[in-house]
Order: C-alpha cells, then sequence, then structure tokens
C-alpha cells in the first residue's frame, strides 16, 4: 500500500511538471514587482506562490488532455504519466480540481484585481486545453492563447497587485511578455511538428513552416530588445540590469546575424536559457537589495 501511494506521489510530481516553469515564473514575477516599485515582503510571496499554483493547474491539465496525443510518442509517453498509465485521467482531474481551487483561493487573497486576472487566467486556460475545444492547436489562436495564459497573465498579477496605475515602463515590458511568451510557443511547435501533425493539430508552425517561424522568430527577438530598450529610456529598468542580460542572452543572436551561421535562432534559445536565468536571478536578487 505504502509503496503504491509513492509511486502515485511521484506520478503526480511528474504531472506537475514544475521544472518548466517555477524558476522563469519566479523571475517573472520578481521583475514586474520591481517594476512596479515593489520591494520584498509577505506579499511578494504570496504573488509568487499564487502564480506557480496556478500553473501548476495549467500543466497538469495538458498533460492530462494531452495524453492521447503523448502516447503517439515514446519520449512523451514517458514524461506524462498518464499517457504511460501510472495515473489514471480521473486521478489527473482530480489533482487539477486541487490546483485550480487553491490557484483561486490565493488569487482572491491579492485582491479584487488579481482575482479577476487570475479566474480570467484559469478560465482560458481551461477553454484551450480541452479536447472540446483545444484553442492551441489552432492557427494564430495557438499563440495567442499562449501569449495570455503562459506569461502574460502571471506579470499582470505582479505588477498589479503592487501598482493600479502603470508607469511608462509598463506597457513595453508588458508587449514584450506577450511577444516573449508567443516566441516560445512558436520554439516548441516547431519541436512537437511530427507529433501535432499525427494528432490532426494545425498549429501555427505547421501552416507557417519552419523557415517562416525562424523569420518570425528573429523578428520577435529584435522586437522583444528594442521594447525593453524603451523600457530603459522610460527608466523603468536599471541601465546596469538590462546591459548585463542583454550581453549575456543577445550575444548568441548577433553571432548568428553577422556569422550566417547555419545555427537556427531556435535552436541557440536551448543553448542559452541556464546561464540567462542564473544573470537574471542574480541582476533581481540585486535589484531588490539596493535602490538602483
Amino acid at each position: 500500500m505504502g509503496l503504491m501511494i509513492s509511486q502515485e506521489l511521484r506520478a503526480l510530481i511528474r504531472l506537475s511538471r514544475f521544472r518548466e516553469y517555477t524558476v522563469q515564473a519566479a523571475l517573472l514575477g520578481l521583475f514586474a514587482v520591481r517594476l512596479a516599485g515593489g520591494s520584498w515582503d509577505g506579499k511578494v510571496l504570496a504573488v509568487l506562490i499564487a502564480n506557480q499554483v496556478g500553473l501548476l493547474y495549467v500543466y497538469m491539465l495538458n498533460d492530462v488532455e494531452d495524453a492521447p496525443d503523448d502516447a503517439l510518442d515514446p519520449s512523451k509517453r514517458v514524461r506524462n504519466p498518464i499517457a504511460s498509465g501510472e495515473l489514471s485521467r480521473m486521478q489527473g482531474y482530480s489533482a487539477c480540481s486541487i490546483a485550480a481551487t487553491l490557484a483561486v483561493v490565493l488569487y482572491a487573497a491579492l485582491g479584487p484585481t488579481s482575482f479577476a486576472l487570475g479566474t480570467a487566467m484559469l478560465v482560458i486556460a481551461t477553454i484551450g486545453t480541452t479536447r472540446t475545444f483545444r484553442l492551441k492547436g489552432r492557427f494564430i489562436i495557438d499563440v495567442l492563447w499562449h501569449g495570455f495564459v503562459i506569461g502574460t497573465a502571471q506579470f499582470l498579477i505582479a505588477f498589479l497587485s503592487f501598482s493600479a496605475a502603470p508607469n511608462l515602463a509598463f506597457w513595453p515590458s508588458l508587449v514584450a511578455v506577450i511577444l516573449f511568451s508567443m516566441y516560445i510557443e512558436l520554439w516548441q511547435e516547431v519541436r512537437d511538428l511530427d507529433i501535432d501533425y499525427r494528432a490532426g493539430l494545425r498549429t501555427s508552425a505547421f501552416v507557417l513552416g519552419r523557415r517562416r517561424v525562424q523569420q518570425i522568430a528573429s523578428f520577435i527577438i529584435l522586437t522583444v530588445c528594442s521594447l525593453l530598450l524603451w523600457a530603459l529610456i522610460a527608466r523603468g529598468i536599471p541601465v546596469w540590469f538590462l546591459g548585463v542580460w542583454g550581453i549575456i542572452y543577445g550575444s548568441p543572436y548577433v553571432y548568428r546575424i553577422l556569422t550566417l551561421h547555419p545555427k537556427s535562432l531556435l535552436e541557440l534559445v536551448k543553448g542559452s536559457h541556464n546561464r540567462t536565468v542564473l544573470v537574471t536571478a542574480i541582476g533581481l536578487i540585486v535589484w531588490f537589495a539596493i535602490d538602483v
């Protein structure tokens, strides 16, 4: 009995896919809080936890609904405990219900604005993920869906929990978050092209094609950099923070453009991910610790 519970618990932990969003969501939340002029206190922790639980629901529901498709791919079947048969769909839905309920309670504790945004995010995530609607598998709608559910909602909840009046740096930062989230979705769709094709999904990457997606991705990266520069000019982001982050994250892209290296921009993201997260984390810690 104890062994069975232990196996189910490990399967539930895998279903959460916490490694894919925990650190990134925390860094995004801290960035939004600092951009709003907030300082470290208990409310910051409450915002971070609420966003984490909301994303926990989104990722678990995604794997529950995608289980039939993931079963077609050996690597995804191993990763997804629903597809592998370690957990039943009913157990998955039960875990999702608990996460959604807890998220709503946490959003409500942050105030009416956070409650409205958080609840909207959960509803849109549900509509987009369930197989009845499957918005995330439709051309254009998929990237718009991801843009709001993964990134934008968390940014808005964190910022508006500390400032009811958006400053000049808020708008370029918000658009940068939306575009970058859409960029990540395109990269993931390119990675899953074969699986989505077999599942009958007409994603944006499938319709546009790999080459055109890479061109769009290049444009998005350049636009995001321009928007962050705008936020810098608006004095919402310290010069040193944006400068260090830009050098660490942007250097592979500059090299790609200047040398016409065949390695695609989409592949470069994976190689620079860990160091980007590390530098961003250190920068945010310093930003909270000192008054720049």
